[in-house]
């Protein structure tokens, strides 16, 4: 029997520019969500019904090139973005500001990935020069008459993983313009960079008070690491997991959501978090990252945190999800606290024996 569908494709006006645009979402009880190592959601589907490919996740629009990867951006709850029409407007004028600096990042992107995008468009069937640079300009200065045709046609269904990935950096903006936003920052031009490193500067010298408005570094932190895995499928689909171009770019990934965790978890941004392992889950990931860049101090003290809550709140296991942050929590453990972790198993057994 043929798979039952799942995805459900809404159409919703942009926040922005009210133009239509595409919002992907799998049907309710169609598919589960699934963490990863890393602790990133993947779904999978439940039954007899088809996969929601993950891929589709960012809601963009084809005209003003705002993006997302939140779930229900741009419809529902999202309608608006503050209940202040005063708000709303500032944040559009904030969007309007740097469309241009937008298109020159997604221009960008898709210039990283000119070989693979060749590749990949050959495989479809297009002509290898759809996404280059020059196409994208031409495209962008006659927009009014042909961006959103044109840009529906790469952002829609299908998609594949270099568009992905070009999709994600456009998320990144958004997040980025939304603390900017926020936090009254006023970088010096709207470009990508410039942003980062507006935001760096801020948080690196000053925290975020408990009642500030969302930081939302969890989006970041979890972007850059769904795009390692992203890039992972790509290099695995073309190069074979053989030699490739993209080391530096896998390890700039990793640094960035290293840091945007520890910006989470300065500045409580644990809204976003899965509730099931909200203050554990959040420092098992931390001290990994901590591991991983040789600050062992720190990760010995994030891992302690993350073992006291899988043993103590983590009892009653009712979710797969739960129980494999459990199981992560102790073998990190026994990686790290060799001994401990056998005395503990030690006088478990001698208790039971008693």
């Amino acid at each position: 029997m043929p798979k039952k569908k799942s995805l459900w494709t809404r159409e919703t006006p942009c926040l922005v520019c009210e133009t239509n645009m595409n919002n992907y979402q799998f049907m309710t009880k169609s598919q589960t969500v699934v963490v990863d190592e890393w602790m990133i959601p993947h779904t999978e589907a439940i039954g007899g019904y088809e996969s929601f490919p993950d891929e589709l996740k960012t809601t963009i629009c084809p005209k003003c090139l705002t993006g997302s990867n939140e779930y229900s951006y741009g419809v529902d709850d999202y309608s608006r973005f503050y209940k202040s029409p005063t708000k709303n407007n500032q944040m559009k004028e904030y969007f309007e500001r740097c469309a241009d600096a937008r298109f020159h990042l997604l221009a960008d992107e898709f210039a990283r990935f000119e070989k693979e995008s060749a590749t990949l468009d050959a495989r479809g069937n297009r002509p290898k020069n759809t996404r280059t640079r020059a196409t994208m300009e031409k495209i962008w200065q006659n927009r009014d008459q042909y961006g959103v045709p044109f840009f529906n046609l790469i952002f829609n269904e299908p998609r594949d993983l270099v568009t992905v990935l070009v999709l994600f950096s456009m998320d990144r903006f958004y997040q980025l313009l939304r603390i900017c936003f926020n936090n009254d920052i006023e970088p010096s031009n709207w470009e990508y960079k410039t942003m980062q490193e507006a935001v760096d500067e801020k948080f690196s010298a000053e925290k975020l008070s408990m009642k500030s408005a969302e930081p939302r570094f969890w989006y970041l932190t979890q972007n850059f690491l769904q795009s390692n895995y992203y890039l992972d499928k790509l290099i695995a689909d073309i190069y074979n997991d053989g030699e490739h171009p993209f080391a530096d770019l896998k390890k700039e990934y990793m640094e960035q959501a290293y840091k945007n965790l520890q910006y989470c978890m300065d500045n409580d941004d644990l809204s976003a978090v899965p509730l099931e392992t909200k203050d554990g889950g959040i420092n098992l990931l931390m001290a990994k990252f901590h591991y991983m860049f040789e600050n062992t101090e720190a990760g010995d003290k994030c891992l302690r945190f993350a073992k006291n809550y899988a043993d103590n709140r983590m009892k009653r296991i009712s979710s797969s999800n739960q129980q494999l942050f459990v199981n992560m929590t102790d073998d990190l453990y026994k990686e790290h606290f060799a001994q401990e972790a056998e005395g503990a198993e030690e006088g478990a057994t001698t208790e039971k024996a008693g």
